[in-house]
């Protein structure tokens, strides 16, 4: 029984893993579609555009 509770612990993590390395490029991708030009030299380009600088006029251009 214990076995079992383990191998699902480890299939569970695995596949979070797996999750995070899919919809961590599209996550920054959509960070980057609402930096201005300007913040995106400021910040690096993994972190959360702030209030301030998000700029929903950047999309219209999609």
């Amino acid at each position: 029984m214990a076995k079992k509770s383990i191998q699902q612990i480890l299939k569970q993590i695995i596949c979070l893993c797996m999750i995070v390395i899919v919809l961590a490029p599209i996550v920054l991708t959509l960070f980057a579609a609402v930096k201005t030009k300007a913040a995106m030299t400021l910040s690096s380009p993994l972190l959360p555009p702030g209030l301030r600088i998000l700029q929903w006029i950047t999309l219209k251009r999609f």
